[in-house]
């Protein structure tokens, strides 16, 4: 089950990239800009504005938002680092923007547990 769950990322990765553009800076994290959802269909569905060093992290059931917090961020090179609140911790990602569509985002935090990676589809 496995190997048909990363045989289907794959497939999605690669199709979501386009090849006519220029060829960007992977590592740039400031192209994270914009709005963002799981690559993978997953519950909730959680989503990802990025906006001007403020991070609106919302889910939505059905097409209504069920939740929404909102984090500042600061970029450096290709580091996102996210401010936390009196529950959440701050956290630190390395993007890598695999074309213009496709973000992968490694935790980083110091201190992590669990460092998962999450795959991101932007949406505008």
């Amino acid at each position: 089950m496995k190997h048909y769950f990363l045989l289907f990322a794959c497939a999605i990765l690669f199709s979501n990239c386009q090849k006519d553009t220029a060829p960007s800076d992977p590592r740039d994290a400031t192209r994270i800009e914009g709005r963002w959802r799981s690559l993978l269909p997953a519950h909730p569905d959680w989503q990802y504005d990025f906006n001007d060093g403020l991070l609106t992290q919302s889910v939505t059931d059905l097409g209504v938002v069920v939740s929404s917090l909102q984090f500042t961020y600061a970029i450096r090179h290709d580091t996102i680092h996210i401010g936390g609140d009196g529950i959440n911790i701050p956290r630190t990602y390395q993007a890598y923007i695999h074309c213009d569509s496709i973000a992968e985002l490694k935790n980083i935090t110091p201190g992590a547990i669990i460092a998962p990676t999450m795959w991101l589809h932007k949406t505008q």
